[in-house]
């Protein structure tokens, strides 16, 4: 049985540039599958990271609000510290004679990293509530409190 094919009849090599370049395309193919793999991979562990501190920060926040609350005007400490199931968060509290409170979060995840953050409110008005006001995430590295 005769092969139809005129380069398989030819043995002068024709095949294996072929068989290189398929070779070539397909490892190009799987290797930029990885990477993007590897990358997204390390996107998602960023963001869940950045969820970790976002967590620990509101609860925090939220716990530190109800201190203030029941505090009904009584000297408060300027240290608080807040454990959460994925990390903890250290509070140095600021009061000024304007009625501002400035909380530093230091806030530190379960995987080791070191997240600060600032937070400026204005002292309990009548209905007890602190509104909202921006949050500035400005440093990254160690805790200096």
């Amino acid at each position: 049985m005769k092969n139809s094919w005129s380069f398989t009849r030819n043995q002068n090599g024709f095949a294996f540039p072929l068989v290189l370049l398929a070779s070539a395309a397909i490892l190009l193919f799987v290797s930029n599958g990885i990477q993007m793999y590897q990358a997204e991979s390390k996107i998602t562990d960023d963001l869940l990271e950045q969820l970790k501190v976002e967590t620990i920060f509101q609860t925090s926040n939220w716990e530190l609000r109800q201190i203030i609350s029941e505090a009904n005007g009584r000297e408060l400490p300027s240290r608080y510290k807040f454990e959460h199931p994925h990390g903890s968060a250290s509070v140095h509290l600021n009061s000024s004679n304007e009625g501002i409170y400035q909380a530093i979060f230091n806030i530190e995840t379960d995987t080791g990293t070191y997240h600060i953050m600032l937070k400026n409110s204005p002292m309990l008005e009548a209905t007890l509530q602190i509104p909202e006001a921006s949050v500035n995430s400005f440093a990254f590295g160690s805790p200096h409190l």
